[in-house]
């Protein structure tokens, strides 16, 4: 059995350790940690699951971020980290839909995230094919994906996307 929860501040370190464990230390090398730093993630949204012995088995983090000139509020998903002993096992696919569901409720109405679209179109995102959005840099474009909680939201959406604080 899976309980899915919010991540508190004690639950911190073992996250950082999950993490670690999936993407090594140096993920925080990537350009997606740039839209974080000195960001608060959205404590609602970021998630943890535990499996029937409390152990941390994966987690979902999601920050705010701004597009373009006009400031457009936009969720950024990730990281995604299941951990690798409980990979293929539905895990990831409990908290997308967990996420999913409950930033449609808070009112967010467009999400991003960095990802592989063969996994992640199942939860119905898609690519910039217009290539409208600039990500920092580096990035692969083809695994910059985008979700319309709200269908038409990315419409008119242009621009840069930058930390939620600037």
């Amino acid at each position: 059995m899976v309980k899915i929860s919010v991540e508190t501040k004690e639950d911190g370190e073992e996250v950082e350790l999950l993490l670690d464990t999936v993407f090594s230390p140096g993920r925080k090398m990537l350009s997606s940690y740039r839209l974080r730093e000195s960001v608060s993630k959205v404590n609602n949204l970021s998630v943890i699951a535990r499996d029937s012995f409390l152990v941390l088995i994966g987690v979902v983090r999601c920050w705010p971020v701004l597009i373009g000139k006009n400031n457009d509020s936009c969720l950024l998903i990730g990281p995604v980290a299941i951990h690798p002993a409980f990979q293929g096992e539905g895990i990831g696919s409990l908290l997308l839909s967990h996420i999913i569901k409950n930033s449609k409720l808070d009112g967010w109405q467009r999400a991003i995230l960095v990802g592989d679209i063969s996994y992640y179109s199942r939860f119905g995102f898609f690519v910039d094919e217009k290539g409208v959005l600039e990500f920092p840099n580096p990035v692969d474009y083809s695994r910059l994906l985008q979700l319309e909680l709200v269908s038409g939201s990315f419409c008119q959406i242009t621009g840069k996307i930058k930390p939620y604080w600037k």
